[in-house]
């Protein structure tokens, strides 16, 4: 019994010491991130910081269990929020906490009189709640039951624990994708494994992508100018839609894929025509397309085809861009550099993508 608690209070101090000392990073740039798209970036980072972690100790010092992965997560995200705390410039003053808490109050309350104010909305939204519960439930009471994550996605989390690294296994023909396959996903499906010592909610580790889908869904209706009562029932749509309700209790990776493609996505929509003015805002937007996007291309074999589609965006859009003068003189840019806007996206956006996805 003390070792369960233990192991559950050792799990929930981690994932909120590493949420919360991303979103305090970013809640440094509110100037430049709505709120919905710091909570999607802090999920990306965190995702990020929990791979990043994973293949270190699992690919370069094969000591991937739980006491090490603890300790070397509690540094990063201490000194995260350490950073986040201290640092100081002439524009940004010293992090006040209670401004976080603050502006979450505010957004809760606005939320609340957005769905109060429309009878049909705050019946759908009422559904979404109870819905949410119930996969809790669903995923919390039954195992792992679907075909693919028994014959491999749960079976590569199984050999990563016995080993300790992540490394090919002596499997049978009939299984050879848990060598082949790429294993982003799987580590998350560990990290939800590894410090409870149990796979009780396992089931539920592309729950939290299909939140993010629904937050990313709503910041895209933003972006394009719609009204926020329609962006929050199209973000509800994506939610209902069939198989998202039915994915969400299973260990597959085809949510989790989904939802990064749309985050990635989302964030490159910072950048478009109307609102470019110069390359020194969009830095972190690219940043966090491009970490969700090396993440996808570890995740599924088709990855390459979803950054392809990426890059060929990025690259329309630029040439777009450098044809299109009457952008640059209504924004107010003195100039525009098609090079020094490609070296910003191979920095921020193709660098990430290999880091994430590469190995």
């Amino acid at each position: 019994m003390h070792a369960d608690f233990f192991n559950i209070a050792t799990y929930v101090i981690l994932n909120l010491l590493l949420f919360f000392s991303w979103y305090s990073l970013l809640f440094r740039k509110k100037t430049l991130l709505s709120f919905t798209d710091r909570l999607i970036g802090t999920f990306v980072l965190s995702l990020t910081q929990i791979i990043a972690t994973e293949m270190l100790l699992g690919v370069l010092f094969k000591m991937l269990y739980a006491t090490p992965l603890f300790l070397l997560n509690i540094s990063i995200s201490s000194g995260v929020l350490f950073l986040a705390l201290k640092q100081r410039t002439q524009t940004t003053p010293y992090l006040n906490l209670k401004d976080i808490f603050l502006e979450l109050k505010n957004n809760i309350n606005w939320f609340l009189g957005v769905i109060k104010a429309d009878l049909v909305l705050l019946c759908i939204f009422g559904l979404f709640l109870v819905s949410v519960c119930w996969m809790i439930f669903l995923g919390y009471l039954f195992p792992s039951y679907a075909w693919d994550a028994l014959w491999y996605h749960l079976p590569m989390v199984g050999y990563i624990m016995q080993n300790g690294a992540i490394q090919e296994n002596p499997v049978p023909s009939l299984v050879v994708f848990i060598n082949t396959l790429p294993k982003n996903i799987e580590l998350f499906f560990l990290w939800n494994t590894i410090f409870l010592k149990n796979d009780i909610i396992v089931d539920l580790s592309q729950l939290p992508f299909t939140i993010a889908g629904v937050l990313t869904v709503y910041s895209m209706g933003i972006k394009l100018r719609i009204k926020r009562e329609y962006a929050i029932y199209s973000s509800l749509l994506f939610f209902f839609t069939p198989i998202i309700i039915l994915q969400s209790t299973t260990n597959y990776v085809d949510i989790a894929v989904s939802v990064l493609f749309l985050i990635a996505i989302n964030f490159l929509m910072y950048d478009n025509l109307e609102d470019y003015t110069d390359n020194r805002g969009i830095k972190i937007p690219i940043l966090l397309s491009g970490l969700a996007a090396g993440i996808l291309l570890g995740s599924k074999g088709s990855g390459p085809l979803f950054v392809a589609v990426l890059s060929s965006v990025i690259i329309i859009q630029e040439f777009i861009k450098r044809i299109n003068p009457l952008n640059i003189i209504s924004s107010g840019h003195k100039g525009y550099s098609l090079k020094e806007n490609f070296i910003h996206y191979l920095i921020y956006f193709i660098a990430p993508v290999f880091l994430m996805g590469g190995y």
